[in-house]
């Protein structure tokens, strides 16, 4: 997390976070014990799209087909997956969780401080209408 984010958060004790690199103002925290180790049931996916320049936050549930093409557009390295012949495992695992689980793509203003705003209306248009 970049110092600058610490404080539009408005986190004052960072005692707990650790430098990243000496040479940038990024800091993280480790929180390993806190993994959960059981399976749980997927509520839905978020997916943050910073691709355009807006104004406003949005979320937008997408449908099946729009699901599979935004996941598969996220992979965050789709070159291993043919490298490691996994296309087809990917192709039936992303058809599988789009089918499965509700997908939304989610939009906020890069340039300004809408986290209160934007997790709100995450957890009005996700949690609470599910």
């Amino acid at each position: 997390i970049w110092q600058s984010t610490l404080l539009d958060l408005n986190i004052k004790n960072t005692e707990e976070f650790l430098q990243l690199r000496p040479s940038i103002s990024k800091k993280y925290l480790t929180f390993h014990e806190k993994f959960h180790v059981n399976s749980l049931k997927l509520k839905a996916i978020i997916i943050l799209d910073e691709s355009r320049n807006i104004e406003k936050e949005c979320i937008k549930k997408l449908n099946q087909m729009e699901s599979f093409k935004t996941l598969h557009e996220v992979h965050p390295r789709p070159n291993w997956l043919e490298d490691m012949k996994k296309m087809k495992y990917n192709f039936e695992m992303l058809s599988v969780l789009a089918k499965a689980v509700p997908i939304y793509l989610a939009e906020r203003p890069k340039h300004k401080n809408t986290f209160e705003l934007f997790s709100n209306l995450i957890l009005e248009e996700v949690f609470d209408n599910g």
